[in-house]
């Protein structure tokens, strides 16, 4: 999505230098996930990893995170 889209869609003021967009994959559909794998376990460890990364990114100077809430990783 273009930066001059993106700032006309968000129902906020946002700056696109500070904004980092958002999506993945179902939690059966991640890459590496195998049957039988806990996907409780799979979702507490892509929070965990979400949680570290988007902290990086706040010391980095972002502060507007978009996600398109889709099914799976994004909501």
């Amino acid at each position: 999505m273009s930066m001059t889209r993106l700032r006309s869609t968000l129902p906020f003021p946002a700056d696109p230098q500070r904004t980092v967009c958002f999506s993945g994959y179902r939690i059966g559909k991640m890459p590496g996930v195998t049957e039988g794998c806990d996907p409780d376990e799979v979702q507490r460890v892509v929070r965990k990893r979400c949680m570290w990364i988007v902290e990086r990114l706040c010391e980095r100077g972002y502060d507007t995170f978009v996600s398109g809430m889709a099914t799976g990783f994004d909501l």
